[in-house]
């Protein structure tokens, strides 16, 4: 193999008025080539999948690229990214719609070579032929173009949503010249805010909408009515409502997805959009998902409306404060955990300095999967980003990733991961894994960049995505990493991860040392408030999955009429009226998440399950991890994820792993 940084994107030289050229020349091949292999007699694996995966693998790695440089620079390629993404949407519905493709993958699958295929050949095939039934390949021709036409339009409808919450975020900030207002914020925000002030040349502070700012100011202002005026401003993001902009409403844009949605389900045979988003996810029936969900409920209300009580006690005893309101839970919640167990998560930053963070997070990775990490010096988009390429102890590297870990006013919020290029090896060609990594932490001042431990826990998410791509052995981008995995089993690796962070053997090694006393504090305070913390999921779970069910686009729901029918039914702390959380739910209006964001907490009961196993036989047990990487982290979408956790654990999943790990036994 050729050496991987001369693989890598020129990132100093990748310009948005490239994009329309060279995807324009990528899609005239790509017609031409499965033109020219259907021209054939005879179809087999060599001579026609094989060269459609190494298409497609070339086309999905320049559109990451581009799709990647919209996320982390808005404001440069927000134009490029538009006007070229209808042609992608395009391309693969008529590919996808290709009766003469689909015929020939079917010959393939009932042709006696089949038999002799791998399972990842197997698994190729079948998912194909599934993905051609539900993008329509069977129906009529005007109803194939309406499918289109829905496609395209839920993209662009998708698009706008997310770019109107970037633009709501970015357009709203608070200024102030009287350092009072501002009493309990941490340091590190108060200079992020001075460095706001002065860049637009202004006296005092600038505190924008940004997460790390909001939570902040949500856990830490003294000043009642600043935690008050920034919850509205955050939660009616995007929405006639609050001090925003109207031209940034996604009221519309929502029902207008949720329709289309619907309809889209609907020319495919499905009674609505939850069904049909089943069809690629383990648990297959709507009454198995909102069992799922209601059973938890029953179990985890009880102790979120303790919590609650507690909090609101607390509040009443310690500033006489009469009625707790929603804007007060995460700051008297810092609190009492600060008198309950001495520790607060922003004490605790200076501990977790970035550069340890990451060295600590490495040797993990190598003790528990025998790899290598170092940076290499490469092209990036910022010069905060920093790439690193994994090596196995032999040297062999096996792929790389990129680190973006800071907030930028044009990049996206949140934190994600995404695949950059996917391993490939036939012999006609041969390629290795590459990951963005992308978070949204304070940028480093004078003092350094550190992270709380809520932080960290994201990044080790982030991380646990990037090695689901990395250490993938599948050759097959269709199948490899997270790639035809069911989507409510692909935060399983992300969200195992996040279980180093608890250990004390692992912590050691994030950390600065930790006084022992306020390590064991921290553990302690594990599952301070896990009741609210996870039927605030539940909610989030069961919005989602209901409007996804229920949503009649001939009487459309009142979305948020929807949404405050089930805080009333789950809630433990009631909302304000003007509240418009939906408008800035992107993981369902703008994302994959949609009817699925339940795959969060199904994900957290096997990943759970799985460290027990960790737990019981040691978090660095060789045998262990090494199991788990040759029986699923290694596999992809390959083998039936529920067959894969049986020959992992010896039995099925069960709940009560979470339930202790909560918390909740």
């Amino acid at each position: 193999m050729t050496n991987l940084i001369s693989e890598l994107p020129d990132f100093n030289t990748i310009s948005p008025d490239q994009v329309a050229t060279t995807l324009d020349h990528l899609l005239a091949e790509g017609k031409k080539k499965i033109s020219n292999l259907l021209n054939q007699e005879k179809y087999t694996w060599e001579n026609l999948i094989e060269p459609l995966e190494i298409g497609d693998e070339n086309l999905d790695t320049f559109w990451s690229t581009v799709s990647h440089l919209h996320a982390v620079r808005m404001d440069v390629w927000r134009e490029a990214y538009q006007t070229n993404l209808p042609k992608i949407i395009e391309y693969h519905t008529v590919v996808s719609q290709n009766e003469h493709l689909f015929n020939a993958y079917e010959k393939i699958y009932h042709s006696s070579e089949y038999t002799s295929f791998s399972l990842a050949q197997k698994k190729v095939i079948e998912n194909a032929l599934r993905d051609f039934k539900l993008s329509g390949v069977h129906l009529p021709k005007k109803e194939k173009e309406l499918y289109a036409k829905l496609q395209q339009d839920l993209a662009a409808l998708m698009t706008q949503f997310e770019q109107n919450l970037v633009d709501a975020t970015q357009a709203w900030s608070y200024e102030t010249q009287d350092e009072t207002i501002l009493f309990g914020l941490p340091e590190h925000t108060l200079l992020q805010a001075r460095e706001n002030a002065m860049k637009k040349n202004k006296q005092g502070w600038v505190l924008t909408l940004d997460y790390p700012t909001y939570f902040s100011v949500m856990t830490y202002a003294e000043n009642r009515s600043l935690r008050e005026l920034f919850y509205e401003a955050y939660t009616t993001r995007a929405s006639t409502q609050g001090p925003h902009d109207p031209r940034y409403d996604n009221s519309q844009l929502i029902n207008d997805i949720l329709i289309k949605r619907q309809c889209l389900a609907e020319i495919l045979g499905f009674p609505h959009y939850a069904q049909l988003s089943l069809e690629e996810k383990m648990l297959k029936k709507p009454e198995e998902v909102l069992g799922f969900l209601n059973d938890m409920v029953a179990v985890v209300k009880k102790k979120a409306e303790k919590e609650r009580k507690t909090l609101s006690d607390y509040a009443k005893k310690k500033d006489a404060l009469e009625k707790l309101e929603v804007w007060d839970v995460s700051y008297y919640r810092e609190k009492l955990q600060y008198e309950t167990f001495s520790i607060s998560d922003d004490a605790l930053r200076c501990y977790f300095p970035v550069y340890k963070v990451i060295q600590g997070l490495f040797t993990i990775v190598n003790k528990l999967y025998a790899v290598l990490i170092r940076e290499e010096h490469a092209p990036v988009w910022h010069e905060t980003v920093k790439f690193y390429a994994v090596y196995t102890k032999e040297g062999v590297c096996l792929g790389g990733f990129y680190f973006d870990l800071y907030t930028r006013p044009e990049k996206r919020e949140g934190a994600w991961a995404a695949d950059a290029r996917n391993r490939l090896r036939t012999p006609a060609c041969s390629q290795r894994p590459l990951a963005y990594l992308n978070c949204n932490f304070e940028p480093p001042t004078e003092k350094g960049a550190f992270l709380t431990h809520e932080q960290v826990i994201t990044l080790f998410h982030e991380f646990g995505h990037g090695l689901h791509q990395l250490l993938s052995v599948i050759d097959y981008p269709a199948v490899t990493g997270t790639h035809g995995v069911p989507w409510d089993v692909v935060e399983v690796p992300s969200q195992l991860f996040e279980n180093w962070c608890w250990e004390k053997e692992s912590i050691q090694l994030i950390s600065e040392r930790l006084p022992e006393g306020l390590l064991d504090n921290m553990i302690a305070a594990k599952n301070f408030c896990a009741g609210m913390d996870v039927l605030r999921q539940l909610e989030f779970s069961l919005f989602d999955f209901e409007l996804h069910t229920y949503y009649d686009k001939h009487h459309p729901t009142d979305v948020n009429f929807l949404l405050e029918t089930i805080r009333a039914q789950l809630d433990v702390m009631p909302v304000p009226a003007y509240n418009r959380f939906a408008n800035s739910f992107a993981h369902i209006f703008a994302g994959e998440y949609a009817a699925g964001y339940y795959s969060y907490l199904w994900a957290e009961v096997m990943s759970s399950d799985i460290f027990s196993k960790f737990k019981q036989e040691g978090i660095f047990n060789q045998r262990t991890a090494q199991s788990y990487l040759k029986l699923i982290l290694s596999q992809g979408g390959v083998c039936d994820p529920l067959a894969s956790f049986f020959e992992f654990m010896g039995r099925n999943p069960r709940i009560e792993a979470f339930l202790k790990q909560r918390g909740f036994v």
